[in-house]
């Protein structure tokens, strides 16, 4: 029987430890790498697996609802980094505006966002069958 409980908590460490990462990988490199919401996927549902066991499709569900947390709170880590960097101050609603203002004005970024967050999604559920057991 999957554990929920313990595969929603090692999702959630996960999701913070790999958005930390996306965030770090973004400020050290100044660029944005495609492949990392893939590995997100990947990262995402190998922690659930982790934590549950075995996994159903509820775990397939939070390996994707966490692929989907990782993406966006890398993306809002690099942007409370450069607002940080740029006026000296944290500010949540200065960060989640500059990442809004980035997506409105480079559409070209967020339909490559979307698309390879749409990847880590298949990577994730991929990653997420491979350990299921077959029902006879």
């Amino acid at each position: 029987m999957p554990n929920y409980g313990r595969g929603a908590l090692y999702g959630l460490a996960g999701t913070m430890v790999a958005a930390v990462v996306w965030a770090t990988y973004q400020v050290t490199t100044d660029s944005y790498g495609m492949v990392m919401p893939v590995a997100a996927g990947w990262f995402a549902s190998a922690c659930i697996k982790r934590g549950m066991g075995s996994v159903d499709r509820t775990g397939i569900a939070l390996s994707i609802y966490f692929t989907a947390l990782i993406v966006f709170l890398g993306e809002f880590f690099f942007f409370a980094w450069s607002f940080y960097s740029a006026t000296g101050r944290v500010s949540f609603g200065g960060s989640f505006g500059n990442l809004v203002g980035y997506y409105r004005a480079d559409l070209k970024a967020l339909f490559l966002i979307i698309l390879f967050t749409g990847l880590g999604f298949v990577v994730a559920v991929i990653n997420c069958r491979e350990g299921r057991k077959k029902k006879r």
